[in-house]
This record gives structure tokens, C-alpha cells and sequence, in this order.
């Protein structure tokens, strides 16, 4: 299964924020404005602030993709995304693969993926393994994330996105 890649610049990235997470500091991550619909139709279902990229559509799920900077470190270990889960009974769930040169998905490389459980008020972080970070050869990433539509709580969202 091919992931079309729609026109993304991998070489500017924002800002680089660090957030905490369970005592310890999530490494290199930007604003989850970089990430874009998975579709014309994802696209137009998305919101975007200072708060990151979110699904504003009040029925459909929003499907989106997230590039992230080529690194080529074997200090990083996991790709994350810091999110907000405002749905109720709809989960977000990420999945990280790493590109080829061409840009399509390199299906020799096992994705890995994690999901929210429940929605809250709260930051949420989603963990994927790189099984196999590789510092001779930097590859590029995406993440590919579902995201819920609007519930009681208001709309999930990506906060920021980025390596570990």
C-alpha cells in the first residue's frame, strides 16, 4: 500500500519545542501544524492554531500525515505525537513508517503504531519504536494519525509531533 505524499517541505521546520512527559522531556518535536490531510477531502476537515493541527468536521474522522525531519542519530529511538483525544468514544491512533528515496512507504520496514485510550482533558503521548534507527543512513518518517470528530469535549488534535 502506497501513502501519497502531498507537497511537503522537509527541510524548513518550525520551532523546536520541548514537552514533559512522565518526569522526562520529549526530545525534538515541532507544532502539529506541519502535518497536512492524508486526502483533499482530510485537508478541508482540518483546523489549525497555535494549539496544532485538529479535526474540526462534526462526523468524519480526519486522516492526516505528518512529515518529520531527516535525522540520522542512534540516539532516537521513537517517533511522538503529543495529542488531545476530546472524543468520547473514538480513538486517535498514529502510525509511524519510514519513506524510501522515491517517497513511497518502505514496506520492509515494520510500522509501528499506538493509540489513545479514552478521551480527557489532558495531553496525551503516543510512542512508535524505530526497531531499527539507523545512523548511517538517515531516512525520512511520517506519522499517519486518525483523528476523531468533534465530541462534547471539542475536537482532538495533534499538539506536536516529532522524534524522542
Amino acid at each position: 500500500m502506497k501513502i501519497a505524499l502531498g507537497v511537503v517541505g522537509l527541510a524548513t521546520l518550525g520551532a523546536v519545542f520541548g514537552f514533559a512527559r512522565d518526569s522526562r522531556a520529549v526530545g525534538r518535536t515541532v507544532n502539529g501544524t506541519i502535518c497536512h490531510g492524508a486526502t483533499a477531502a482530510d485537508d478541508a476537515r482540518l483546523g489549525r492554531s497555535q494549539y496544532g493541527v485538529g479535526n474540526a468536521d462534526g462526523s468524519n474522522v480526519a486522516n492526516v500525515i505528518c512529515p518529520l525531519e531527516n535525522l540520522a542519530s542512534d540516539e532516537i529511538t521513537s517517533a511522538v505525537a503529543i495529542v488531545y483525544d476530546r472524543h468520547s468514544s473514538q480513538d486517535i491512533t498514529c502510525t509511524l513508517y519510514r519513506l524510501l528515496g522515491s517517497g513511497e512507504v518502505d514496506i520492509t520496514y515494520p510500522p509501528d503504531s499506538d493509540t489513545t485510550s479514552g478521551s480527557g482533558a489532558g495531553t496525551k503521548v503516543l510512542s512508535m519504536s524505530l526497531p531499527d534507527p539507523s545512523p548511517i543512513v538517515p531516512y525520512n518518517y511520517i506519522v499517519a494519525c486518525s483523528l476523531p470528530p468533534i465530541g462534547s469535549g471539542g475536537y482532538s488534535h495533534i499538539a506536536s509531533i516529532g522524534f524522542d
